[in-house]
């Protein structure tokens, strides 16, 4: 990473922090709402059976919901373990809120004894992200754990990044290595961004 994208993607991460915290706890909550149900008519949603969830922070579009349907309709649910900021991300089968603990990086994540979910048997990943842009960018926290995961994914699973607008940005600072995201859901709806293909051809 250049000194020059290192220090936009800071100051970009700072800039949606104070967005966020702008947006404030109710509009999170209407808006994490609408951005479930736009999630749970995908189409990609609906037909995949495995898939990756992450247990959301209180700044994030909420996923309870989403993980409590996905295990009510029978669909297998992994979520990501780090229990170090240098460790890879693994992703562990869960079945309930009890298979969860909270992890030392401040969120929920799936108990050691969990078991294993392979990349290859995932048909759609859920993820998070500081900021978006229509282009496939995603912004990360910083520790570049789901850029990694997603470099090791099947290509076809549909990955799906879960966003408030206010986080939409004209163009996210991109590194090589960055992994694209294929669609978007905020409160707005679920649409599609270009692909990773043409993202990895953006200078």
């Amino acid at each position: 990473m250049t000194e020059g994208l290192f220090s936009e993607k800071t100051k970009l991460r700072a800039e949606m922090r104070r967005r966020l915290k702008d947006h404030g706890p109710i509009s999170r909550d209407q808006n994490s709402l609408r951005i479930e149900e736009h999630v749970l008519n995908f189409s990609a949603w609906r037909e995949a059976q495995t898939l990756c969830l992450y247990a959301s922070l209180p700044s994030e579009p909420h996923t309870r919901r989403l993980m409590s349907h996905a295990w009510s309709v029978g669909k297998r649910v992994a979520l990501p373990r780090v229990q170090h900021p240098d460790e890879e991300m693994s992703l562990h089968w869960v079945h309930s809120r009890g298979d969860l603990k909270q992890g030392p990086q401040g969120f929920e994540e799936p108990r050691a004894d969990s078991e294993t979910a392979h990349l290859s048997d995932l048909q759609l990943m859920v993820i998070p992200g500081i900021a978006f842009d229509r282009q496939g960018g995603r912004l990360g926290r910083g520790g570049g754990h789901y850029d990694r995961l997603l470099d090791r994914a099947d290509r076809r699973a549909v990955v799906l990044g879960l966003f408030y607008s206010v986080q939409e940005v004209p163009r996210v600072p991109h590194d090589p290595w960055d992994q694209a995201l294929h669609w978007v859901a905020t409160e707005e709806g679920c649409f599609r961004v270009t692909s990773e293909e043409r993202l990895k051809q953006i200078p």
